[in-house]
């Protein structure tokens, strides 16, 4: 179960923890207007199309490579595809903070967190509130692989850590490139929150 284990991996998570995922952004490029761009269910040109981006498609989220490093793995909102990295165009992160546009979401109960420049929106059921945060990453490249953050301000009560890892919401067959662990203090306890997270648009 995904919930019992996050803890402790978010813990002892580190750069090194993530070497073998790839989570970066990317949008489409070099696709004609009125074309597609084929996502494949194998990293082969012979595979079966399972979807396709539009020519203007934008934060497509990479979570892995494949041998050759010329096709991208991609979660789909239902399963996963393959694209070609020749029709993709790298985006750059910026140098520190949180990567804006990150969602997280999560289960038991189902709940969703998406960040914001300098702040974040949590929303679950009968509760949804926008606060101002504080947030950096492990190293100051596009290809960092650990977020932490926290609440600022009176009251505040919630903080976290987004590390770059396989990661399952328990629910589709869609892979996540992020995991993420959210402790919120609650009374004289503390509650977690565990769920995945993604760069992408969709």
């Amino acid at each position: 179960m995904r919930r019992a284990a996050v803890l402790a991996f978010l813990l002892a998570a580190g750069p090194a923890a993530a070497q073998d995922v790839v989570p970066r952004l990317y949008d489409v490029a070099g696709v004609a207007e009125g074309d597609v761009l084929n996502v494949r269910a194998a990293p082969s040109a012979s595979a079966g199309v399972v979807a396709t981006l539009p020519p203007d498609r934008r934060r497509v989220e990479v979570i892995g490579l494949d041998d050759t490093a010329r096709w991208g793995r991609i979660g789909l909102p239902e399963g996963e595809g393959w694209v070609s990295l020749a029709f993709l165009e790298r985006r750059y992160l910026g140098e520190a903070g949180m990567a804006p546009g990150m969602r997280c979401l999560g289960t038991e109960p189902f709940w969703s967190l998406t960040f914001a420049e300098g702040g974040a929106t949590l929303s679950s059921p009968g509760e949804e509130r926008s606060f101002a945060i504080a947030a950096d990453r492990s190293v100051p490249s596009s290809a960092a692989h650990v977020y932490g953050w926290a609440e600022t301000g009176s009251g505040a009560t919630l903080s976290g850590t987004i590390v770059a890892a396989p990661c399952s919401d328990g629910m589709s067959d869609r892979p996540w490139g992020w995991a993420t662990g959210i402790l919120r203090r609650t009374g004289g306890g503390v509650e977690l929150l565990s769920g995945c997270c993604t760069l992408s648009s969709e």
